[in-house]
């Protein structure tokens, strides 16, 4: 048991060194939550099924923009956070009114999320996924906007505040294990029924990178327009990113890893002490397992329903949320 135990600590550590070796490669663009967006008038509207994707992560909460192709009126799709609801939301014009879908949960600030937007044309079906889990589904007609896709922004100038990373337009919909089986790793580009690829992979992360002013479509296809960005330093520029690649779980009392999970869930306490205990939820709300929690805990996930999860860390008085995913086999 104790050389389980070693090897398994062994192999985190490994991973968690690698991933920081990984992510220290890839980049993002931060927004200014301002006026800082990407342009791409190119991308016309959707003719059936579709699917958009990105990685995003938001400084500061308001009426925040990740996508968008929406026009005057009752038209086109964003994904954009309300502030008023305080959720993420998948929106689609019918024409005469919006329909959506809205996160289970609020966002943390600073915390990198996965958002995907798929029409059905088939079902006529809007379904929301965040980290891979569907978050509801919604039967509607689209009726689309002429105007430019924008990334940060929409016609409404809902700005971005924070890194986007990874954006990915589709022209058929995506299922959900297609999703959580590409969201964590950077693609050929060679996918099926994939049109536009953003990977924000240009310039030095906060260097001086002033003359850029596009961003590279790795299809070839539609070149965005970056617009208002400073294009020096740490902040409205290129930044380093960690969207991709290995997924842990960190803050300042413990990791989990991997996430999303198949088999077995890794917990390592960071300030251990003997009080700890940890709960783990299901999307319902229902109390899946609750038990102490040793310095390096492993959870059986087997049995688990693919889907979103959340962990609860419990020191006395003191609790902690974080979220995983349990992918599909």
């Amino acid at each position: 048991m104790i050389k389980k135990i070693l090897f398994k600590l062994s192999l985190v550590i490994t991973l968690l060194a690698f991933t920081e070796r990984a992510f220290s490669q890839d980049r993002a663009l931060n927004f200014d939550g301002f006026d800082d967006y990407v342009n791409v008038p190119s991308i016309p509207s959707p003719t059936g099924s579709f699917t958009a994707e990105a990685w995003a992560r938001m400084e500061t909460k308001g009426q925040r923009t990740v996508l968008s192709k929406i026009g005057t009126g009752y038209y086109g799709y964003t994904i954009s956070y309300d502030f008023i609801d305080d959720r993420m939301e998948a929106d689609m014009g019918t024409g005469t009114n919006w329909v959506f879908v809205a996160s289970i949960l609020p966002w943390n600030l600073n915390q990198w999320y996965h958002v995907a937007f798929v029409y059905d044309a088939t079902i006529s079906t809007l379904h929301f996924y965040q980290d891979g889990a569907l978050q509801g589904s919604v039967v509607a007609v689209p009726s689309h906007s002429f105007t430019s896709f924008k990334i940060g922004n929409d016609d409404w100038n809902e700005v971005w505040d924070g890194d986007i990373d990874e954006v990915r337009y589709w022209n058929i919909a995506r299922t959900q294990s297609e999703i959580q089986s590409t969201m964590h790793t950077e693609l050929t580009g060679t996918e099926t029924g994939l049109v536009n690829y953003y990977k924000f992979n240009q310039g030095v992360a906060g260097g001086n990178n002033t003359t850029i002013s596009t961003l590279t479509d790795s299809k070839g296809t539609s070149t965005g327009s970056i617009l208002n960005f400073d294009m020096d330093g740490p902040s409205s520029n290129f930044v380093g990113s960690n969207a991709l690649g290995i997924d842990i779980v960190q803050d300042e009392n413990f990791s989990i890893y991997p996430n999303p999970v198949q088999d077995e869930l890794i917990i390592v306490s960071k300030t251990f002490t003997e009080n700890l205990s940890f709960e783990i939820y299901n999307s319902l709300g229902q109390l899946i397992v609750s038990n102490k929690l040793t310095e390096i805990t492993f959870v059986n996930t087997q049995d688990y329903k693919p889907g979103l999860y959340f962990f609860k860390l419990r020191s006395g008085q003191n609790f902690w949320f974080h979220k995983f995913v349990k992918n599909e086999y």
